[in-house]
């Protein structure tokens, strides 16, 4: 499987506060091959993905040798590992922002910093609402 690296300024991407929308309309699916110049908040996201550095709040996600992020985003579902536990659930977009719905995720406990990391990277993925692409960074 080839991972293409996922450099994400999560502090950039996660100006929008973490609350709901406040979209009238329903959930729908991000579209496969999300992209394009429809302004739907995904741009060319579908692939595998792994993080190379990303911060919450001012704090560093600490990835590296020991610490492997993923993400793979296929039409409107989303999965991977974060540093410890695997994930996965539905990505959405609504009023041209980017949702995740309900995840699952498994429940194992790993040593530091996989455990840090892991806790700071859903906190920032719970708050992206748009996504970009230059090449084969997201």
């Amino acid at each position: 499987m080839l991972l293409i690296p996922l450099s994400v300024a999560l502090v950039a991407l996660i100006a929008a506060a973490c609350g709901g929308s406040a979209a009238s309309s329903s959930p729908s699916p991000a579209p496969s091959g999300t992209g394009g110049p429809g302004g739907n908040g995904m741009v060319d996201a579908v692939g595998d993905w792994q993080l190379t550095r990303g911060t919450n709040a001012g704090v560093a996600i600490p990835v590296g040798d020991d610490v492997v992020i993923t993400m793979t985003v296929a039409g409107s579902k989303v999965s991977g590992r974060a540093a410890c536990n695997m994930y996965g659930g539905d990505i959405v977009v609504v009023a041209g922002q980017i949702q995740f719905g309900a995840m699952f995720m498994t429940e194992m406990a790993c040593q530091e910093p996989a455990m840090s990391a892991e806790s700071t990277y859903l906190a920032a993925l719970g708050k992206v609402r748009s996504a970009t692409r230059d090449g084969d960074v997201l």
